[in-house]
């Protein structure tokens, strides 16, 4: 039997998730964010992988399996951001 648990998990393994992004975001040429809503991508994972992607000019695409509330309290900048990328990544790739 499947059995899952998608609630949000420490803090801890959040700031070591995020560190361990840190450590190789240099060595990438893009991020593709997408858990099926598992649980692993909090929103302080996808708010620190967005903006650091942003300001190092990293394309980022979402993959959403649903929709969330946090997904809805982005930043409009932000969203611009990943939309640009996700649609000229499909038609100039």
């Amino acid at each position: 039997m499947d059995q899952e648990d998608a609630s949000d998990h420490s803090e801890d393994l959040t700031n070591k998730i995020i560190t361990a992004a840190s450590e190789v975001i240099n060595d990438v040429d893009g991020i593709i964010l997408q858990d099926y809503n598992k649980g692993v991508l909090t929103p302080k994972i996808i708010k620190t992988l967005i903006s650091t992607a942003k300001s190092m000019g990293i394309p980022i695409a979402v993959d959403p399996k649903k929709e969330t509330e946090e997904s809805l309290e982005m930043e409009e900048e932000d969203w611009d951001f990943v939309l640009d990328i996700n649609l000229k990544g499909t038609f100039f790739c």
